[in-house]
């Protein structure tokens, strides 16, 4: 079961986001942070982590990546690629994190 990440919190980013391209690079990069933050040996252990991004007026989700840890190397990989909804999201908390 998902549940917010204690660690770094419920939002990760205000990015106003317009464009499909935009969310895309958005999640990308937050992937790659979140995955250093929570390698980091000093952080509690998770197994897996996934982003959302949502719609700050309405809530609905418009995308979605998803990193789980390599049984081989303990450290994290992609394993949904980012999943967007294509319209854009706008304003405040449009990237969450669950852990």
């Amino acid at each position: 079961m998902w549940q917010q990440c204690e660690t770094l919190g419920p939002c990760l980013g205000e990015e106003p986001i317009q464009r499909c391209a935009e969310l895309v690079l958005v999640l990308k990069a937050q992937g790659r942070l979140v995955k250093k933050l929570l390698e980091h040996p000093k952080v509690p252990r998770y197994d897996a982590f996934r982003i959302t991004g949502r719609n700050a007026k309405s809530g609905a989700l418009v995308g979605l990546t998803q990193w789980q840890r390599s049984a081989e190397t303990y450290l994290f990989v992609p394993t949904t690629g980012e999943w967007t909804e294509c319209e854009w999201a706008h304003g405040r908390c449009g990237v969450g994190l669950a852990a």
